[in-house]
């Protein structure tokens, strides 16, 4: 049950967490969605973006079905806002949440895999590649997603995708880039990197993003106010010019009614000169044709078809059927016939048309006849074009009328013009720079019934940048409706704002990466001051030598333990003392004039202390200077000397032994083994003299070890000088050759020396120097080939100083037994030790002999492939400045 218990509790929290995430993201992505620049909701800044992953790297990846149903909430609520039918927009709203979640999880995935600590952010490495990757990189997957949805939707076009993918991309780049950090300060407080960066990291960006934020505000509510006012003085413009366009037309054709009413007779010629010089001198289009329509009396009829056929061919006046075919015209009591019409071409086919048939007509021929005044028809469809137009009609009186009896007792007649829209509106938009507009014309008179419109209504237009005006025309109230174009917001969208507001977040997630990366490095030095002082403590409280500092002064500033237990005062008792209460010996004056000329302090000498009891104890002292806040402090590294006089003494005594004692019986034996090898005691049988033979070998191995062992102990004493004198490096190197010439002949080995300059000089002990030549000449013998061949050959390496290299043609030193070389009793295997002898003592000796001239040995070498041994060694000049040692 407990258990139980426990499961449903951890199923109950998850819950929540994926729940409150959800509502999260929606809140604040539509808060953020205010910064949108029209026409889309790509935002500049999208902080949900930082959200779902700092949330998943916190709490872990089944929060990921929250991102999903936050965005998806959040896609719905703005298609609600935007008043699109939900219902159309789910599969752009599943698009961008399948989007959300996999960047998040890709962040997440390679946050991961590639930063070391990622929830903390410490180091360099670490900062910078958090921010690459779960920004720019992984935000490239929701854009991509959203954008495919809303191209695939049908709620953005191929001209749009390259600009709503960039702005989405850098809104959740700058999203996790800016967000990100303060999301950590804010959900991980416990962690003591981020407790350290509220004050560093999170208040600065604060600052900052609200200090944004108003600057955008400031910038968009002036661009708004600037593009209102563009805005109503195009629409100004443009409803003053659609004004006069009406009434250049109106004025037209009240000339032409001028013109039929003062002539008794205008023929057809005279109508077309008109009607041509009208057309012709109208830049525009709009006017589709001028005509002049006869009124007729039943008792006229007969008449005007007599003269219609022989003017056109047309026998008679008719109306048009459903299926465009003439027919007669049925007897009426009155009609009214299209006579003239301009341009004729194409136009032909309606001369002799009774246009009273037309219900649309006929109304705004009573119209205009009964108020003597220009009338406007309904909307019409020209057949001729497939065009929405409306016909304008003046009547012509034979005589003037005042009243509406006299008007329909003296009609002549109707000059009519076609005014199509389309030419009419786009000529208009088009003539000034006025492509910012898109027009919707209605007819109030009617119903506002749909004259002509240049684009469908948008759904959401902010309300300042639409307008509507209204306009009269022949007895017709119009209105005319303005808006923006989607061309033009998209091209003209609120730039200067979204700039600067893009321009300082991406400054800001540069600031924060600095303030990462700043407070990082203070806490990873805090950390390692913190280990380090741990470490130290440890070594200190720890360490067999006694170890203590003191200040210019002379005064001791700490002791560790075992400077308690050598001294056997407590360190109570110490701090503050001069050191020369427990090393009398110790000079200040010296340290005194180190500090005072800046210059370095290394020393180590041997020393005693005085204890607390007044015991002398031998120590070694090392002594060093170091700088602390631009003041001298002094380290003293103790250690007790005790035992090691007492194993040196032991050490002494042993090689006294070995000395007298080992090497009389080794020579007396020797000289027997000589004897009777020689045949003193007479011949000896072959067996017997095989074996006198072996121990005679093993005799002088055994003298050549005791001597090596003795040679080491000797060079290995303190106090032992070397003599310092020039030497002539080629004379030197030649008699080295001499003297192993013959030892090289034994094995059958060629000895070469290249050529060393004539005037070239070392300083040294010849005869020491001469045995580490032997044993590197005798070791480069033993291992080559035979008929191989030693060169030895010098060159200049380092300032004052002169490199001998030995190299032979054997097979190389192993690899494994390299780091072995210079210790005591080390051979290569003992396949070799059998094959060329020795003790393993050599190049330990040569060691010590080079390193006691200033000099230094080491070798190069491929296995297989030979070896070169090299000592450098100081010039004679450069020596004459050296100290000599002791």
């Amino acid at each position: 049950m407990p258990q139980s218990s426990a499961a449903v509790s951890s199923f109950g929290s998850k819950v929540f967490h994926i729940l409150l995430l959800a509502l999260c993201y929606a809140c604040i992505g539509r808060l953020s969605v205010l910064l949108a620049i029209p026409p889309g909701y790509a935002t500049a800044i999208f902080p949900p973006a930082g959200i779902a992953l700092v949330v998943m790297l916190l709490f872990g990846r089944y929060c990921a079905p929250g991102i999903f149903l936050g965005s998806l909430l959040l896609n719905l609520w703005i298609g609600f806002d935007s008043g699109s039918d939900i219902v159309a927009g789910l599969p752009i709203a599943f698009g961008a949440a399948t989007g959300a979640t996999l960047q998040a999880l890709l962040a997440l995935y390679l946050v991961r895999r590639y930063v070391t600590a990622p929830d903390e952010l410490i180091r360099d490495t670490d900062i910078i590649l958090f921010l690459l990757l779960a920004g720019p990189l992984a935000c490239v997957v929701n854009a991509s997603f959203g954008v495919s949805s809303l191209y695939y939707a049908g709620a953005l076009n191929s001209a749009g995708i390259a600009y709503a993918w960039v702005t989405w991309w850098v809104g959740d780049s700058l999203g996790v880039l800016v967000s990100a950090p303060l999301l950590f300060i804010l959900l991980a407080p416990g962690r003591g990197v981020w407790r350290q960066r509220r004050w560093a990291v999170g208040l600065p960006l604060v600052m900052l993003s609200v200090g944004l934020m108003w600057m955008f505000i400031t910038f968009s509510s002036w661009e708004v106010r600037q593009r209102q006012f563009e805005f109503n003085e195009d629409v100004n413009i443009t409803h003053e010019q659609l004004g006069s366009r009406l009434e250049r037309t109106v004025l037209a054709l009240g000339a032409l009614e001028r013109f039929f009413s003062y002539s008794a007779n205008v023929s057809r010629g005279e109508f077309k000169g008109y009607a041509d010089f009208f057309l012709s001198s109208s830049s525009d289009d709009d006017v589709r044709g001028l005509s002049w329509n006869r009124y007729l009396r039943q008792s006229q009829r007969s008449e005007f078809e007599q003269t219609l056929q022989q003017d056109v061919g047309q026998p008679f006046i008719f109306d048009f059927t459903a299926q465009r075919e003439k027919q007669r015209s049925a007897e009426a009591e009155h009609y009214v016939v299209v006579e003239y019409i301009e341009p004729l071409a194409g136009n032909e086919a309606v001369i002799g048309l009774n246009i009273l048939s037309n219900p649309v007509r006929l109304a705004a021929i009573f119209s205009a006849l009964d108020s003597g005044q220009l009338s406007v028809s309904e909307k019409i469809n020209l057949l001729q074009s497939n065009e929405d137009a409306v016909l304008l009609f003046f009547p012509v009186y034979s005589v003037p009328a005042l009243d509406e009896a006299q008007r329909r007792e003296h009609i002549a007649g109707f000059v009519t013009a076609v005014l199509a829209f389309k030419p009419l509106i786009e000529n208009l938009l088009t003539e000034k720079d006025s492509s910012m507009l898109e027009m919707r014309l209605t007819d109030v008179s009617n119903n506002n019934a749909l004259l002509y419109q240049t684009a469908a209504l948008p759904q959401s237009t902010p309300l300042q940048l639409e307008q509507s005006l209204n306009i009269t025309v022949g007895g017709r109230q119009w209105q005319a409706q303005y808006w923006l174009s989607a061309e033009y917001k998209s091209l003209n969208s609120d730039f200067l704002a979204f700039y600067v507001l893009t321009i300082g977040l991406l400054f800001t997630s540069i600031l924060g990466a600095f303030l990462l990366v700043v407070t990082g490095r203070a806490h990873y030095i805090g950390q390692l001051v913190t280990k380090r002082s741990a470490e130290l403590k440890g070594v200190l409280d720890n360490a067999i030598d006694a170890i203590l500092t003191f200040d210019s002064k002379g005064n001791i500033e700490s002791v560790n333990p075992a400077g308690e237990k050598l001294t056997q005062y407590p360190a109570t008792q110490l701090i503050n003392k001069s050191v020369q209460m427990i090393l009398p010996k110790l000079e200040l004056d010296p340290l005194v004039e180190s500090e005072l000329h800046n210059s370095p302090l290394n020393a180590r000498f041997d020393s005693t202390v005085m204890r607390q009891d007044t015991a002398a104890i031998p120590v070694e002292v090392a002594l060093s200077k170091m700088e602390f806040n631009g003041e001298s402090r002094f380290t003293v590294i103790l250690r007790d000397l005790t035992e090691r006089h007492e194993a040196e003494k032991i050490k002494d005594d042993i090689i006294s032994t070995v000395s007298h004692e080992l090497r009389t019986p080794l020579t007396s034996i020797m000289g027997s083994l000589g004897l009777v090898s020689s045949g003193v005691t007479g011949p000896l049988p072959q067996k017997a003299a095989e074996l006198v033979s072996l121990a005679m070998q093993n005799s002088q191995r055994l003298t050549m070890l005791v001597n090596d062992i003795l040679e080491l102990s000797k060079h290995q004493t303190e106090n032992y000088q070397l003599a310092q004198e020039p030497i002539a490096l080629e004379t030197f190197l030649t008699k080295a050759i001499n003297l192993n010439a013959g030892y090289a002949s034994q094995y059958d080995v060629k000895l070469v020396l290249q050529q060393v300059p004539t005037d070239m000089v070392i300083s040294g002990d010849e005869v020491k120097l001469m045995q580490v030549m032997a044993n590197l000449l005798s070791n480069a013998i033993k291992y080559s080939p035979r008929h191989g061949c030693v060169t030895v050959f010098t060159a200049i390496s380092a300032p004052q100083f002169v490199d001998i290299a030995v190299q032979d043609q054997g097979n190389g030193i192993p690899l494994a037994f390299q780091q072995q070389v210079f210790q005591r009793f080390s051979q290569a295997d003992s396949t070799d030790t059998r094959r060329v002898g020795g003790t393993g003592l050599g190049l330990a000796i040569a060691k010590i002999i080079v390193e006691k001239h200033q000099g230094k040995i080491w070798f190069e070498t491929v296995e297989g492939k030979g070896c070169t041994f090299f000592i450098r060694l100081p010039l004679y000049q450069h020596v004459a400045a050296m100290p000599l040692p002791g």
